[in-house]
């Protein structure tokens, strides 16, 4: 019996020995719940391609791909394994290397085989027909840590791939195991922020984003002793922390505020926090604030607390350089002595205070536009003075609504920014700078194309060109048009719409419009075709196809004739393009053309005196061009003798060349009277009478004289001789 008692003892401490040295499990576990499958955008891109080597299809494929290439010391490769989404993409080269590094060191120091996981098969461990999406490949409890590593089906929704992977909530406790397990550091409880008091209930520091959304929570309730409890206070003495506490808390809000902006929902929600190559294992990085040409890290630190538990405060350093931050950052004496909620208050991303020195510095730029835009606008009247022109003093005067705009935006532009307004509102300020430049610029050049209009309209040029005249306020509005086009363009980009897309879009309809506006287009086009080109002016007689009349109006799209059964015909300007155009009022002379027609039984000395007394009239009248006078006895016709008259009067338009004609008519008519002749109608006058037949001797005479020029040669037939 003795015996028997004397190797139990040592049996019990053996296997004592044994529990605590021996893995607890070293199989796969399977949790009692099941899980939906992880998604993630991507899966780990900043590690870059996956080796060949890499199996994760399966668990028992993921365990031993990993196992294998940490035991060759590729731990770039093994950290394909883990699922590192948390880490930033820049930063999950260095921090996946490291943490493959310590998570194969604890497997190995708890004594974890290659074929602890046995389930190999894409879809995992199944329950009820369904896939678990999980498995706990092991389970150890060393030097007072529990621990499970598990893996968990997760899938890339670009790619569509499907992989097994190492847990976020390993990859987090891979530091504390490391340090523990491995590195044998001992984690040491200790009081935090003992003088504050009893921590009150619902204050939860048990993850980074917990006591970021606690904290922040309490700032905007402005209950700041609560928000003490986030902090690091263990610098003070405690009997000053419930003073200290409070002011600290409330500083560090307002200086984040100003110049660091959190999301807790990118913050890690497990209790170790998000690994990070660089940082320290208990340290998580809010963010930089810059400072006297550095940066001030801001961190949170995981406290271990004497009871065994861990809290998430703001880093003893951090809250060291609060002070410090505020003097530079913060808002003087008015954030330690307004009322809380007037900081920790916002309306649309903007604190109350902010909205409320917004006011003020509208009306102090209100002020300042009325005291300074009179005297700016005074120094500019006079500089525009100086000069010899009209104009530049109308382009100042225009500038008077406008400038007291621009003096506005420039105070707000330049005060502003003293409020401190960050985040999304500081965006959104500076559109509503590029909104306030917009609606000035144009402003003030749709205000100048008015007055560069009215000088080009009284211009000498438009004076002696009526058609210009009437198309300057046309064009005028074309470009006023084109200004706020370019304006609202500009306006919709300071606002983040697409232009681009946009434009294109409008191209593209403007392609339909251009079909369905065809003829309005044309139209258009010729209107500063007519314009350029000056085929007539107001008050020209044209005359266009089978019309002819006086044009009284060129519009943008049409032009107005008044022909001369005094009907008013509106012509598109697209036609005037495809017709030919005749211009009466252009010409420097006029041809005037007749044919005389007189008597058949007229003398040759009466068509002699006729065509003398017409030349001599026509030379000696003042409005007809000398140069290009033609009096010619032309042509027997079928029953007049026809005198062809042709001659070019010096008319400045078709009216005035009509009553030259007319007098020249009225001169022939008494020319004709006086030769004794008269003019011949067409008539035709029948003789009957017999032949007297041919003079048989006159024919014997001709033969012979035909013949002899024959044998002279000298008989022009076929032609004349060569020496003629």
């Amino acid at each position: 019996m003795s015996r028997t008692r004397s190797l139990v003892l040592p049996a019990a401490c053996l296997a004592l020995a044994l529990l605590l040295v021996l893995p607890s499990g070293t199989r796969a576990a399977e949790g009692p719940e099941r899980l939906d499958m992880a998604q993630r955008e991507a899966i780990n891109p900043g590690l870059g391609p996956v080796p060949p080597e890499v199996d994760r299809s399966t668990p028992a494929a993921t365990w031993r791909t990993f196992i294998d290439l940490a035991r060759r010391g590729q731990f770039g490769a093994a950290a394909h394994c883990l699922d590192l989404t948390e880490i930033p993409e820049d930063r999950q080269l260095a921090t996946g290397i490291q943490t493959a590094e310590r998570l194969y060191r604890v497997l190995r120091a708890v004594g974890a085989r290659r074929d602890a996981v046995d389930v190999d098969t894409p879809e995992g461990p199944m329950l009820e027909g369904q896939p678990t999406n999980f498995v706990v490949a092991l389970r150890f409890s060393r030097r007072g840590i529990e621990g499970e590593v598990w893996l968990r089906r997760t899938t890339d929704t670009t790619t569509g791939e499907v992989v097994w992977l190492f847990t976020r909530r390993t990859v987090s406790d891979t530091a504390l195991w490391y340090r523990v397990i491995v590195k044998g550091e001992s984690l040491g409880g200790g009081v935090l922020d003992a003088g504050l008091g009893e921590v009150p209930p619902g204050v939860d520091r048990g993850s980074p984003r917990d006591t970021v959304v606690g904290y922040l929570d309490a700032c905007r309730k402005s209950d700041f002793r609560r928000a003490a409890f986030y902090l690091d206070l263990n610098a003070f003495p405690p009997e000053k922390q419930p003073e200290v506490g409070p002011r600290l808390a409330r500083r560090l809000v307002l200086v984040l505020s100003r110049t660091l902006w959190i999301n807790p929902e990118e913050l890690s929600n497990d209790p170790g926090g998000r690994p990070e190559a660089g940082l320290g294992d208990d340290d998580e990085l809010l963010g930089t604030i810059p400072h006297k040409g550095g940066e001030v890290k801001v961190l949170l630190h995981r406290h271990f607390l004497e009871d065994g538990s861990t809290a998430w405060v703001f880093h003893r350093a951090t809250v060291a350089a609060i002070d410090t931050l505020y003097a530079r950052h913060g808002f003087g004496w008015l954030g330690d002595i307004l009322p809380t909620w007037f900081f920790a208050r916002s309306f649309l991303g903007v604190q109350l205070w902010q909205w409320a020195g917004f006011v003020l510095l509208i009306l102090l730029a209100w002020v300042v536009s009325r005291l300074v835009t009179p005297v700016l606008m005074d120094a500019l009247r006079r500089g525009a003075r100086r000069t010899t022109v009209e104009w530049d003093d109308e382009l100042v005067a225009a500038l008077d609504g406008p400038a007291r705009l621009g003096v506005m935006a420039l105070v707000l532009w330049a005060t502003v920014p003293l409020l401190g307004i960050a985040g999304k509102a500081q965006d959104n300020l500076a559109v509503a700078w590029k909104l306030l430049a917009v609606i000035f610029l144009g402003w003030v050049l749709t205000r100048w194309v008015d007055i560069m209009a009215a000088v080009l309209r009284y211009s000498s040029m438009a004076r002696r060109n009526d058609m210009a005249r009437n198309f300057i306020p046309i064009f005028g509005r074309i470009v006023k048009v084109f200004v706020w086009g370019v304006a609202a363009i500009v306006a919709l980009d300071s606002i983040g719409l697409h232009v681009m897309g946009l434009v294109a879009g409008l191209g593209i309809g403007g392609v339909a419009v251009a079909f369905a506006a065809q003829k309005t287009i044309e139209n258009l086009f010729g209107s500063i075709t007519i314009a350029a080109n000056r085929p007539f002016e107001i008050g020209s007689f044209i005359k266009i196809g089978s019309l002819s009349g006086t044009v009284e109006e060129v519009g943008l799209l049409s032009t107005r004739l008044r022909t001369m059964d005094r009907t008013l015909v509106t012509i598109p300007n697209g036609t005037l393009l495809s017709e030919r155009v005749e211009n009466y009022s252009a010409r420097d002379r006029f041809r005037y053309q007749i044919t005389i027609g007189l008597l058949y039984d007229s003398t040759t000395a009466q068509i002699q005196y006729v065509v003398d007394g017409v030349k001599r009239m026509l030379l000696a009248h003042p409005k007809v061009h000398h140069d290009g006078v033609r009096v010619r006895f032309a042509r027997f016709g079928d029953s007049a003798l026809e005198v062809d008259v042709l001659t070019w009067v010096l008319a400045a338009d078709y009216h005035e060349s009509t009553a030259l004609a007319e007098e020249l008519n009225f001169e022939i008519l008494r020319i004709v009277a006086e030769s004794g002749t008269g003019f011949a109608f067409p008539s035709q006058t029948v003789y009957l009478g017999r032949d007297a037949g041919i003079d048989e001797e006159k024919a014997r005479e001709i033969a012979r004289d035909v013949e002899e020029r024959r044998e002279r040669g000298d008989l022009w037939i076929p032609e004349p001789p060569g020496k003629t």
